[in-house]
């Protein structure tokens, strides 16, 4: 694959992992990949894989089993990353890379493993998922750069992750104009059990509040209105390569590439849903397994779990639709603000909107271009609407809805919120 985006990220940006592949296997090829970072996983990881249908012989999944620098090294990551050692024949090595074909139980072949070794040389402390996912997601860059997998996606999940059968297939139905994909998703109980009943029942409350904010997102017409989970991302290898890849970062990795590649073009949905196992976890500081252990807390304790007020999505929508105005108001902003309601108007003031549309309205004057004045200014005001969607980014609506949750609508029991919402909600 030859593009001037990709070859410029490889080169200048990747992970030190890529270098290796130089000396890449010219007979292993395949049309789709996977990675899966892997912290604290049992060697039943291995079996779910070899069991799945969608591990079939034209599929690499790179496996990152990592760990971060300073954490205590567990017996498990050794077990995991010798039982998939074990598990078939080793292709090709090079540093903390092996390749691996594996001997599934069943009759019908399957894909290869690319084992990254990241826990014999671990992660910085601060770096963590961030990190582990980027080196998977570069090292399937660099192979579809150099042709070796065919299909310019880069698809990224979890260890408690079940695919279905179709997850690669679905990517060829997507929107041409997509950049990135998001799959449906569910949570479900690991077993029968008392015990993961209640951690399921935790965890669905908890996608249904992940339901309950996208489809205020949606309603208020924000263009960042999508799920931010790492097991459930596919991006182009070019988008990819131009947002400069997943941030190394502990936790929110997810969050803010998927922040990045919605400023380049449509995040679309993928039809077909992905299985989640529901289990706590202390992996990562926030996320799904954290917020499920606090929700468990409130459980016992009796207490509902509070969410986003409706109205905070009502005051979305009404700034969003209000932004269509914001060009021919440029100069004179404070009346444009003061046709808000206050607490909207005070949420922008303090995310610092003022500012930013005086550094727009100075750049527009000060980039003249060789056309008539009427197609100068359609071009500036293209150029303003574009400023503003990428300044008010996922990031920012968050924080606007913090402020309005702060000074003007606090939160409510999540089964109230979804009762009293002005949209329908999905619920699983």
């Amino acid at each position: 694959m030859n593009d001037k985006a990709i070859r410029q990220y490889l080169q200048h940006y990747a992970a030190a992992e890529t270098a290796a592949l130089t000396r890449w296997p010219t007979a292993c090829r395949y049309h789709y990949s996977v990675l899966i970072p892997a912290y604290q996983e049992a060697t039943g990881l291995l079996h779910t894989i070899l069991q799945a249908p969608w591990f079939r012989p034209d599929v690499l999944l790179i496996l990152v089993i990592n760990q971060p620098e300073h954490a205590a090294e567990t017996s498990a990551q050794h077990a995991l990353h010798r039982a998939v050692q074990q598990s078939g024949t080793i292709c090709w090595q090079a540093n903390n890379l092996m390749l691996i074909a594996p001997q599934r139980p069943a009759k019908n072949a399957c894909g290869h493993i690319l084992l990254v070794d990241r826990f014999t040389h671990p992660l910085p402390d601060k770096q963590g998922v961030g990190l582990a996912r980027k080196i998977g997601a570069d090292l399937a860059l660099a192979l579809i750069e150099q042709t070796f997998i065919q299909v310019p996606w880069i698809c990224s999940t979890d260890a408690d992750a079940h695919l279905p059968a179709d997850y690669f297939t679905v990517l060829a139905t997507l929107p041409n104009d997509a950049v990135a994909a998001c799959y449906d998703f569910t949570h479900v109980a690991p077993s029968e059990h008392a015990a993961d009943q209640a951690i399921a029942q935790a965890t669905r409350t908890y996608e249904q509040a992940l339901r309950y904010y996208n489809a205020g997102l949606h309603y208020a017409g924000s263009p960042y209105a999508h799920f931010s989970l790492g097991s459930l991302i596919a991006c182009t290898a070019k988008a990819y390569a131009q947002v400069r890849g997943f941030p190394k970062r502990a936790a929110g990795e997810d969050f803010y590439l998927l922040n990045k590649l919605a400023k380049l073009g449509k995040i679309a949905r993928a039809e077909t849903c992905i299985h989640l196992q529901a289990r706590l976890s202390t992996r990562v500081p926030f996320g799904t397994g954290v917020s499920a252990a606090y929700i468990m807390q409130l459980n016992r304790a009796g207490t509902a779990f509070d969410y986003y007020h409706p109205q905070v999505f009502e005051a979305l929508r009404s700034v969003l639709l209000h932004c269509q105005q914001l060009w021919a108001q440029r100069a004179v902003i404070d009346q444009w603000f003061n046709a808000l309601p206050p607490a909207s108007a005070q949420a922008l003031r303090e995310l610092g909107l003022a500012e930013a549309v005086y550094k727009w309205r100075r750049q527009s004057r000060n980039t003249p271009e060789p056309a008539p004045r009427s197609l100068q200014t359609q071009k500036a005001k293209q150029q303003f609407e574009r400023q503003f969607v990428s300044w008010f980014d996922g990031l920012k609506t968050l924080r606007f809805i913090h402020l309005l949750r702060a000074n003007a609508y606090p939160n409510l029991p999540l089964s109230q919120a979804i009762q009293q919402a002005p949209f329908n909600v999905a619920l699983t």
